[in-house]
């Protein structure tokens, strides 16, 4: 489990509490250096598509190449999201 922060108070842009919250749906914000990285995940899917796509032809199972790879490309960034040092969070 981790932590969630929740009541925003938008007077002193703060949050009140934190609420327990299971580590699949815990949200990671990342610091500029997990930005960058997560940048460069995106840039690698991006450039397996483009060289699939001048293999295959376009029907449906290329859609669903491209479904996979979003896919992959979210499980990518969450797991760089997991590191310490790619994040704001504190330790």
């Amino acid at each position: 489990m981790t932590h969630c922060r929740s009541d925003f108070d938008a007077t002193t842009n703060r949050y009140d509490k934190e609420i327990p919250m299971h580590d699949e749906f815990a949200v990671h914000m990342l610091n500029e250096s997990g930005k960058i990285k997560a940048a460069y995940i995106a840039l690698a899917f991006d450039e397996c598509l483009d060289k699939l796509l001048r293999l295959i032809p376009t029907c449906r199972e290329t859609s669903i190449v491209k479904t996979k790879l979003e896919e992959a490309c979210f499980f990518a960034k969450k797991a760089m999201a997991k590191v310490p040092e790619n994040t704001d969070e504190a330790p």
